[in-house]
């Protein structure tokens, strides 16, 4: 019987210790989550709007790609991008090319393109692991 209690309060306890552990992981992975969904939709915004600030020969195109070209530089070993080339070098290739008028204007179509596929499967594949949470859960 003394076995039976102690077993039962062991039980307890170690549910209460999961529950101190693992909600504040889940809260950490939500958070975060949240906070890449939020550059990758801002990326992909710019990226976008890239193509007709081109058209249009924007002074805003250098800023635009410098704060593209950062966020880049985090996802450029990302197998969810799926363009010819890296990442890195479609947006390199684009810089190179600001100046000559329709070509890039292709170029940067062609890149928001591929930006917004890959933001797209990065979102599935967090989508993924929620759903993989809530069922350990």
């Amino acid at each position: 019987m003394q076995l039976q209690k102690e077993w039962a309060s062991f039980r307890i306890t170690l549910l209460l210790y999961m529950v101190i552990l693992v909600l504040p992981l889940g809260f950490y992975f939500v958070h975060t989550s949240f906070k890449i969904l939020q550059a990758d939709t801002q990326v992909v915004r710019q990226s976008s709007g890239l193509v007709t600030a081109i058209s249009q020969q924007n002074p805003r195109v250098d800023t635009t790609l410098k704060s593209i070209a950062q966020w880049a530089e985090k996802q450029d070993d990302t197998e969810l991008y799926i363009g010819v080339q890296s990442l890195s070098q479609e947006l390199a290739e684009l810089t190179t090319c600001t100046t000559q008028g329709n070509a890039c204007v292709a170029l940067a179509e062609n890149l928001a393109v591929n930006i917004e596929k890959m933001v797209y499967l990065k979102q599935k594949k967090i989508m993924n692991w929620y759903y993989a949470a809530l069922t350990l859960v």
